[in-house]
């Protein structure tokens, strides 16, 4: 695709990084990362 490929997937690819930064973070904060020893005892 040639020039327009370049800037379509540029944009596309950084992206698909800030997402999947954002849903690995969410992940590791989530009660199915932490497991049991990570729960709040109250």
């Amino acid at each position: 695709f040639g020039f327009v490929g370049l800037l379509v997937a540029v944009p596309v690819a950084a992206a698909l990084g800030v997402v999947t930064r954002f849903a690995i973070e969410r992940y590791k904060a989530s009660q199915l990362y932490r497991g049991l020893e990570g729960r709040d005892i109250k």
